[in-house]
Parts: C-alpha cells; sequence; structure tokens
C-alpha cells in the first residue's frame, strides 16, 4: 500500500478527452532483472499503468539512460550500469516490475482487489 498525493498532472485520453487523476503514489519496484527502480504513477481510470520517461531517467544516483529501439529498449543506470529491458508488443513498450515486499506483480486491472 501507498499513500496517496495531491497531483497537478495535466493528461488526455487518445481521443483528447481529460484523464482526471485521483492523486499519485510512489512505488519501489524490482524489474525482472532485480534492480531497483523507483516509480510514480497517478491513480487514474486505465486499463494498464503507464510510466513516465521521465520518472525512469531519473532512477539511480546520478540518473539512467532510457533506450527505446524498434522492438524492444532498455533502462541503464548510468552510475552502475545496470541493464533493465523493456520489449514492444503493438507499437508499446512494457516492463515486468515487482514489488520489494513480496516480489508479487504490482498491478492489477482496474476494478480488481
Amino acid at each position: 500500500k501507498s499513500r496517496l498525493q495531491p497531483s497537478t498532472v495535466k493528461m488526455a485520453t487518445a481521443s483528447g478527452e481529460e484523464l482526471k487523476s485521483r492523486g499519485c503514489f510512489t512505488l519501489d519496484l524490482l524489474t525482472a532483472e532485480g534492480n531497483s527502480i523507483k516509480q510514480t504513477f497517478e491513480d487514474a481510470d486505465v486499463d494498464i499503468p503507464i510510466m513516465s520517461v521521465t520518472e525512469l531517467a531519473s532512477n539511480g544516483p546520478i540518473g539512467s539512460d532510457v533506450i527505446f529501439r524498434q522492438n524492444d529498449g532498455a533502462i541503464v543506470d548510468l552510475q552502475s550500469g545496470a541493464v533493465s529491458k523493456f520489449l514492444r508488443r503493438k507499437g508499446v513498450y512494457f516492463i515486468k516490475v515487482f514489488t520489494l515486499k513480496n516480489r508479487q506483480s504490482s498491478f492489477t486491472r482496474q476494478g480488481a482487489a
């Protein structure tokens, strides 16, 4: 569980309608490779959590490179060189992450609890 904080982020759907946020929360996560990342998420009506590239680039003591390629990509910690990979399916990039507490998948579909 994470504490919900007020948010000033403005978001829109693909059709241009406003996507309202109920606030934001920050999670400490592990990638499939075992690398730690900290990510802030907006609490909004979406089916899949969306990660911010700006947030991903802020991971690590001096930041990270976020690399997008045609079929995959990576987050590379600039200090340690640790690499966390993600893949691209149907034009969307995905990364598998786990919570630190119990290494369970961090997210469920909207409405499932």
